[in-house]
């Protein structure tokens, strides 16, 4: 098992029971040969794709609102259920009279694709063109489909499926209820709705999206209408959130206000007047601890939204957890110590200030603590934190480099990313940074991940990799905090993919390799000299790459000018002794010790180069001990591919394939972590497109 990871971690998870069991009987039809039955061939030859869009606009009727008009002109491509064709005179008919141009056929999506967004695909895009047919229609169409801010539901599928519970042949697919979805108010239940459909009902051969209409372009030819409609799934809600929040006097409708008004020009925003009462609180009263005390000032100040707090930590089962460090030299507050609240809590205040509600339920909201997911972060004894002014890691006796808290007594080692304790003081700082901005385009996600996480990531020696990485629970969207250096071992990994073979259903097999300008320097340089710096793991494995290989008319170049070869150096040797005592020492006087007769604190800044390199090579000495070692001289891959179309596949999971077209250095040594999921349906096929990136194993 590699460093930190754990099985309920987003990244490098699991693939889903129901989609492996769909795999292997897509793999079992396939791979026969004389013994195919009917169904088999109707499988193999008759399945289609559709899709089907329906709007959420109700519109004036009288007095009141209808949903008449959206149960009419449902938008489909592809038929998943049935149709009388020409019959004016059904509800079902294909056709409509208009006054121009007389019979028609309705309104049809003409083209259709979902794709993942970011580097890590953690939002979700849709978008589709449909073709309009008469001016009356277009006038109906317009108000439901070409609206920027509305919602929409998007549906897609295969018509012939096999079954996960009966392994057979399923000649239709079961469709969100027409009446259900006209009918519910609450997205929550429909995004329950939609993962019951994908897994019970059609074993992830149905996928939909609930999204927002964020774009729409149309034209007019003189006969048709052309129009493209664009969706944005809920995760990129909190990409467009903005950070300045609004003054406590002007707060959400559907959020109760705070018991304390403060004036907006002192405090700003809600998030960070709270954040400043953590700091003011008085923690010098005799006979209560450190955590009693801030929580009575802040009840004291904001009741309502303290409570929340106590019962958002009560529900994951941790106590609501302030914690105090005696020793703060440069960043003492008011009263001489320096007050940390973990990760979770400030994101729990985010969730409950910061982002947008549907009346009670936030339209997507941080994980803070789900019991399902518990997302961990590489690390290990000696990993700490250089700048306590930023934040500091929950660390267990075993090392020498852990700071001392003062009360309460040291806090117990975890890997927990929600566990790491955050200085308040630079919380406010920057909070404020966002606040003040002139422009104000700065966004919860630009808070949380450039203005929290990647200082905090930088703090820690830049071992990590923190970002966000988005899942449905129970029907709500919710964004988790992630480190995407930790991954799966070998044994960790459950699904196989065969890409190659009479197996395969694959098709746009693609592997790229790509190597910057400085990795292919690097490359040249090592391949025409015995030695060379190797203190980052990358530098070592590029050294390796031209093991047993040599240029038989450019002889070995040396270093330095007496021409003596330098031995290489050891990927697995301890962190120099040298740099290990600087930090040691620096850690021993942080903690009042005083070293070697002197009692003197440096700039932690100062450090920042000693500090990344020792905790780059005691991490590659962790991870290349034990059962799992990371073979050097592997350049890494970037790989994708085509298949029928599936659902339940989600961006970080883990695979690996039939590996024998691969050259000999890589079999058995690598796995897969899927960062894009796309989906298409075109020419009646819905396919789906994987891509992902090479990992060791």
């Amino acid at each position: 098992m590699s460093l930190s990871y754990n099985a309920q971690s987003v990244i490098g998870g699991k693939f889903d029971t129901g989609v492996e069991t769909q795999l292997n009987l897509r793999k079992e039809v396939i791979n026969k040969v004389n013994t195919r039955t009917t169904d088999d061939i109707k499988y193999l030859n008759s399945t289609t794709g559709w899709v089907r869009a329906i709007s959420s606009v109700d519109t004036r009727e009288g007095t009141g609102y209808s949903s008449e008009i959206a149960r009419k002109y449902i938008l489909q491509g592809g038929i998943p259920d049935s149709f009388s064709g020409f019959n004016p005179t059904q509800s079902s008919t294909s056709y409509t009279k208009s006054l121009e141009y007389g019979y028609i056929p309705t309104a049809g999506i003409t083209s259709f694709q979902v794709k993942f967004k970011g580097t890590f695909g953690t939002l979700r895009t849709a978008s589709f063109t449909f073709t309009v047919n008469s001016p009356e229609d277009f006038s109906k169409l317009e108000q439901l489909y070409l609206r920027p801010g509305f919602s929409i539901l998007l549906e897609w599928g295969h018509s012939y499926h096999l079954s996960n519970t009966s392994r057979k042949l399923q000649p239709t697919v079961d469709i969100y209820p027409i009446d259900d979805y006209l009918k519910d108010s609450s997205d929550t239940v429909i995004e329950s709705k939609i993962e019951s459909l994908k897994k019970t009902s059609n074993s992830y051969n149905y996928d939909a999206l609930f999204g927002i209409i964020k774009n729409f372009v149309w034209n007019y030819n003189g006969y048709t209408y052309e129009c493209q409609v664009d969706v944005v799934s809920k995760g990129e809600i909190v990409e467009s959130v903005k950070a300045s929040m609004a003054p406590l006097v002007q707060l959400n409708q559907d959020k109760e206000a705070s018991d304390v008004k403060y004036e907006s020009t002192e405090y700003g925003s809600e998030l960070l007047a709270f954040l400043k009462l953590i700091s003011s609180a008085n923690i010098n009263q005799p006979g209560i601890t450190d955590t009693e005390a801030i929580i009575s000032r802040l009840l004291e100040k904001n009741k309502k939204l303290t409570e929340k707090l106590i019962q958002v930590h009560e529900n994951v089962g941790k106590p609501i957890d302030f914690k105090v460090l005696g020793q703060t030299f440069n960043y003492s507050s008011d009263n001489g110590k320096n007050k940390y609240l973990s990760l979770r809590t400030f994101l729990i205040l985010v969730n409950e200030i910061s982002l947008l509600y549907n009346q009670s339920t936030p339209l997507v909201a941080f994980n803070v603590g789900d019991s399902r997911y518990l997302n961990s972060f590489t690390t290990f004894d000696d990993h700490f934190g250089l700048d306590l002014g930023i934040c500091f890691l929950p660390k267990s006796n075993n090392s020498q480099l852990i700071y001392k808290a003062g009360t309460p007594q040291q806090t117990s080692a975890s890997n927990d990313i929600l566990d790491i304790y955050v200085s308040v003081n630079f919380l406010i700082n920057q909070v404020e940074s966002i606040e003040n901005q002139s422009d104000i385009d700065a966004t919860v996600y630009d808070l949380v991940v450039s203005k929290i996480l990647y200082p905090i990531q930088d703090n820690l020696g830049n071992i990590n990799y923190f970002d966000i990485a988005t899942d449905t629970i129970n029907g709500k969207s919710y964004l988790h905090i992630v480190d995407r250096k930790v991954i799966p071992s070998k044994q960790d990994i459950r699904t196989k993919l065969d890409l190659v073979g009479l197996a395969s259903e694959v098709s746009n097999l693609n592997i790229t390799s790509k190597i910057s300008n400085n990795l292919t320097s690097m490359i040249a340089i090592s391949a025409q000299t015995s030695y060379a710096p190797s203190s980052a793991e990358d530098l070592y494995n590029i050294q390796k790459w031209n093991s047993g290989l040599k240029d038989r008319h450019i002889r070995n170049l040396t270093t330095g000018r007496n021409g003596t070869v330098k031995e290489e150096i050891d990927p697995q040797e301890e962190a120099s002794k040298v740099l290990r005592k600087r930090l040691e020492d620096y850690v021993k006087r942080v903690n009042g010790e005083i070293v070697d007769g002197i009692y003197i604190i440096p700039d932690p800044s100062g450090l920042k180069a000693v500090h990344k390199q020792v905790m780059g090579e005691l991490v590659r000495t962790k991870t290349n001990t034990g059962s799992r070692t990371n073979p050097p001289g592997l350049i890494p891959f970037e790989l994708s591919f085509t298949i029928r179309g599936i659902s339940g596949i989600k961006v970080g999971q883990a695979f690996t394939i039939n590996d024998f077209f691969l050259p000999e250095r890589y079999k058995g040594r690598v796995g897969f972590i899927v960062t894009g999921v796309d989906h298409t349906v075109s020419e009646n096929r819905w396919t789906t497109d994987l891509k992902s990136q090479m990992i060791f194993i």
